[in-house]
């Protein structure tokens, strides 16, 4: 591959790479052409050395985010995914944390930990921007939530046998003790830092049904999938794999 600026071509040797300071040297359009010729770690490494990272990350192709997530490991692109795009976020999760028709636990559990981990503040922003139908179909999958705004005073859930509460509003049993750990860690944290999307969740798990939850969040996947030319019953690794080959 030959890139031209300013009358001046560098050549990048099969297998090879820019050194970060010829790097730097490219226009944005030739970073992003020359990081497509990249596998996923050395995608990382450069990008992560550039003066603006934020800006190569939300350039990039859907598929080249996942590329660089599948390859160098969800828990070793934290780096990347927190300065990813909406979209982009929207992308890789789709990917996955889907099996099937429904969503996996482990993998959701995963991805929520790396989202928290990220600090208080991308923790809200990329929290945020994951379909609520998704977080709520997550929680139904490991809990199920008693009580409620319109029963604070009366609620016979008060009587209850009820495994945590947050608030005296709404009351939690845990059915997936394997991960109560996390998912009470990430109910904490939403409870204290943006209590509004704590109290959309409590109530969409208190009263949802799981297989409409799954109808619609699929819906959304679907159609962002379509939007990227794949088809809507990808397995996101099985299809990098075959892909890759």
């Amino acid at each position: 591959m030959r890139i031209t600026e300013n009358d001046k071509t560098i050549t990048l040797i099969a297998g090879g790479r820019l050194t970060p300071s010829e790097f730097a040297k490219l226009t944005i359009n030739e970073k992003i052409e020359c990081l497509l010729h990249l596998n996923g770690s050395n995608k990382a490494s450069m990008i992560l050395d550039d003066s603006n990272p934020e800006l190569l990350i939300q350039t990039l192709p859907m598929w080249d985010i996942f590329q660089i997530i599948h390859e160098v490991g969800a828990e070793n692109a934290i780096d990347i995914f927190q300065l990813a795009t909406p979209e982009q976020v929207r992308f890789i999760l789709d990917l996955e944390l889907w099996e099937d028709w429904t969503i996996s636990v482990e993998e959701t559990v995963k991805w929520i930990e790396i989202i928290l981990s990220t600090g208080e503040a991308n923790a809200l922003r990329l929290l945020s921007e994951i379909d609520q139908e998704l977080l709520i179909l997550f929680l139904k999958k490991t809990l199920s939530v008693g009580g409620g705004l319109d029963d604070i005073i009366n609620s016979e859930d008060h009587q209850g046998d009820w495994d945590h509460t947050f608030d005296e509003i709404f009351f939690l049993n845990i059915h997936d003790e394997e991960h109560s750990e996390l998912t009470l860690k990430f109910l904490e944290f939403l409870y204290n830092e943006d209590h509004k999307l704590y109290r959309s969740l409590m109530l969409g798990a208190e009263s949802e049904l799981t297989s409409e939850l799954e109808e619609v969040a699929g819906q959304f996947r679907a159609g962002r999938i379509a939007d990227e030319g794949l088809p809507a019953s990808i397995d996101g690794p099985g299809y990098y794999a075959r892909r890759m080959n």
